[in-house]
């Protein structure tokens, strides 16, 4: 139920989903040869232990802009759905609250990267184990997955966001499993996808990060969205 009308949200919003495509002039990220586009992600590979201080330096001014960028697209369409469900007063929101909720939302995510940055470099410079590692930034990124609703639902402070993201995981860890699977089974199918674009025209790394703009990650924040206004039982009213 919740995906039919998600994807019912998705097509209301088309607009401001295409407006992530905006986000693609940062493919440029590829020139750098640490820098990889595939299954519609950019990975950087690098350490703050290790490399040429100026190469990272503009890699991350690029990573801080792209991050702003996307923190005001993502605002709007939590704020877009947030709306249908629960109606606000437009004017005041657009003129007093959004451009709060995006700066918010932009400080989170770059400290989010910085911080995973700085874990990431550190625990490789102690060479532990790559599992472990993995594991370690996949348990913090489950706590922090519904910091960016929060922001915007709750119109909370960030200490206060990832507070409510954590208290929604244990009070809702079936939920937050579907939204994990659902992610994991869309990179999965955009990973094939990818495959068969590489296999014949050698560009299926530009197709699946086109995919992932344009629908998955939209489609997800549209789903995490709706799921975490249960809490308010607002989505059981929802019959546009």
């Amino acid at each position: 139920m919740v995906l039919q009308l998600a994807l019912r949200d998705y097509s209301e919003n088309l607009k401001m989903n295409l407006l992530f495509g905006i986000l693609l002039i940062f493919s440029f990220f590829a020139l750098f040869e640490n820098i990889f586009v595939s299954s519609g992600t950019i990975f950087i590979e690098y350490s703050v232990f290790s490399g040429d201080f100026s190469v990272l330096f503009i890699e991350l001014i690029a990573v801080l802009v792209f991050l702003v960028f996307y923190s005001l697209f993502v605002s709007f369409l939590i704020f877009n759905v947030r709306n249908k469900l629960n109606k606000v007063r437009m004017h005041y929101y657009l003129s007093e609250k959004l451009h709060k909720f995006s700066f918010a939302l932009a400080l989170f995510f770059i400290l989010y990267f910085l911080f995973f940055y700085l874990v990431y470099s550190l625990l490789l410079f102690i060479e532990a184990p790559l599992l472990l590692v993995v594991f370690i930034l996949f348990l913090i990124s489950v706590l922090l997955l519904f910091v960016p609703q929060s922001i915007v639902i709750d119109e909370g402070r960030i200490f206060h966001s990832i507070e409510n993201s954590a208290e929604f995981l244990l009070k809702n860890p079936l939920t937050v499993l579907k939204v994990i699977v659902m992610s994991t089974v869309f990179l999965f199918v955009v990973s094939l996808i990818e495959f068969v674009f590489d296999f014949v025209f050698l560009i299926g790394n530009y197709v699946s990060l086109l995919l992932v703009l344009f629908f998955v990650v939209p489609f997800i924040e549209i789903v995490k969205t709706r799921l975490y206004m249960k809490k308010f039982g607002l989505v059981l009213f929802d019959k546009d």
